[in-house]
């Protein structure tokens, strides 16, 4: 890192957009391997780039539903139980 760098008292690492610049993928790999937000100076502006952390699953991201659930059934077996509709052979199907 170069010496006009600075390191803030959270651990936060301070650069210039032009540092940044110069060393992009450097940079952008040390926040990954330690999890520190970098903040970069433009002007009067501050900007952060900080890790995002992501789920393992994207079926972690899914909502959890209930609805096969309509008729208040507690428990699978009562589901299985449930009767949807009657089967009449005479309705044409063979």
């Amino acid at each position: 890192m170069e010496k006009d760098s600075s390191t803030t008292a959270r651990g936060v690492e301070k650069v210039t957009l032009t540092q940044l610049r110069k060393n992009i993928y450097q940079l952008v790999d040390e926040v990954i391997a330690s999890g520190r937000p970098l903040t970069i100076k433009r002007g009067d502006n501050l900007l952060k780039l900080d890790l995002v952390t992501t789920s393992s699953s994207k079926l972690d991201n899914l909502k959890r539903r209930d609805t096969l659930c309509t008729n208040n059934l507690n428990s699978p077996d009562e589901l299985v139980t449930e009767t949807t509709h009657q089967w009449d052979k005479d309705h044409g199907f063979d």
